[in-house]
């Protein structure tokens, strides 16, 4: 018995066509208004594309610190970009490119209507992001341009989260209070492994 919406459609199947048709296998996409959608996650098995980040991979977190760390700065880098129905600019789409991202797929509510789209259809806009050796990207790269504020944000949030998780105690961590404590750090962390030292291995979400 199936109890849940198909995730699949139409127009992401040809999407996908589109990406294993017109695009090197090594390229990196971004679905920047993904939000907590299947679709990325679906597009990187049928198209065997890598995916910057994506909602369903956050869920590795739980293992390793350093891939929450890494997620969480991802996330926050480029999936924000949307949050409070803001448009996306060309200058979020060099942003991504400096990230070594190559497309960036969004719905048709927030494409660009100043950028030709490399493909378009019912559901889905992708965009061919602009060459790292571009002047801006070397600029940035040599340091002739400041970071963005979202990355030293993403940096900031998860020393500050870090510092109170480490200074929870073990007992807290395993009872109400800690939990409401954790997940009450500006909903970055969430969940706890029961085992010496588990708070400083919490994991990052949204």
């Amino acid at each position: 018995m199936k109890n849940y919406p198909d995730p699949r459609s139409k127009e992401l199947d040809q999407l996908c066509s589109f990406a294993v048709t017109n695009t090197p296998k090594d390229a990196v996409f971004l679905f920047p208004d993904g939000g907590e959608s299947l679709h990325p996650g679906i597009f990187r098995v049928q198209t065997l594309r890598p995916v910057y980040v994506d909602w369903k991979s956050g869920g590795q977190v739980n293992y390793y610190r350093s891939v929450a760390e890494e997620w969480w700065m991802r996330w926050q880098a480029t999936m924000t970009k949307t949050a409070d129905g803001r448009a996306l600019t060309p200058a979020d789409l060099d942003d991504f490119a400096h990230l070594g991202i190559q497309y960036a797929v969004v719905s048709p509510a927030h494409s660009i209507a100043a950028v030709l789209p490399a493909y378009r259809n019912a559901k889905f806009v992708a965009y061919r992001l602009r060459d790292r050796n571009s002047s801006t990207s070397r600029a940035r790269r040599n340091g002739n341009l400041r970071p963005r504020s979202g990355y030293r944000y993403a940096r900031r949030r998860i020393r500050e989260v870090q510092g109170i998780c480490h200074r929870l105690s073990l007992s807290e961590c395993h009872g109400e209070s800690g939990v409401e404590r954790i997940a009450g750090c500006g909903g970055v962390f969430h969940g706890y492994r029961k085992s010496p030292g588990c708070i400083s291995r919490a994991s990052p979400s949204l």
